[in-house]
């Protein structure tokens, strides 16, 4: 009888261990495409505070799977580049803005 009880006990330890790797790949996972879209994010506005003010423009590419979309509004100071990076993963499709200021010189 107690090896009974302690096969079910271990049974059942192996069977949540197993669902909890599963549960932590699946995060990994989403971590990972989210980590993936702050990137191109992050390039994309590296790019436009190295391009002058007066060539920033709008424009839309998919890059690693990930679409984004952006514009821009300039003044004589300051242009406002305007960022959305739409992904997805198993929880659906979501979508980001990322606003940035380029000093215009």
């Amino acid at each position: 009888m107690e090896v009974i009880v302690a096969l079910l006990l271990f049974c059942t330890g192996g069977l949540a261990l197993a669902a909890t790797a599963g549960a932590v790949a699946r995060q990994f996972a989403v971590s990972e495409r989210r980590m993936r879209a702050v990137g191109v994010a992050r390039a994309r506005a590296e790019r436009a505070h190295a391009t002058p003010c007066g060539s920033l423009g709008g424009g839309s590419e998919v890059l690693f799977g990930i679409e984004s979309s952006w514009s821009t509004a300039a003044t004589e100071q300051v242009a406002r580049f305007d960022q959305l990076i739409t992904r997805s993963d198993p929880r659906g499709v979501f979508t980001e803005q990322f606003l940035t200021g380029v000093a215009c010189e």
